[in-house]
């Protein structure tokens, strides 16, 4: 795992944006997300990587359910409930 804030931030934001396009190989959605949620629920993380992650969960969400017109507790096939 990156140890510069500043690193995961980007590699979040980077994630994000490669879930948010339309060509996207869908064999990334799962590592992406995944990796997304654990910056997520990181409790060592700096403030900034979590605001990120929850800033890109919610672009992920309002991406998704534009894209498909479903409105669900799955986006790309990972659950958000939690």
């Amino acid at each position: 795992m990156l140890k510069n804030g500043e690193a995961q931030t980007l590699l979040i934001r980077y994630s994000a944006n490669a879930l948010m396009t339309p060509d996207r190989d869908p064999g990334i959605e799962r590592p992406l997300m995944g990796f997304i949620d654990n910056c997520l629920k990181n409790r060592h993380n700096p403030d900034t990587v979590t605001h990120e992650a929850a800033r890109a969960f919610v672009n992920i969400i309002i991406y998704d359910s534009n894209a498909t017109g479903r409105k669900e507790n799955h986006v790309f096939g990972f659950e958000i409930t939690r």
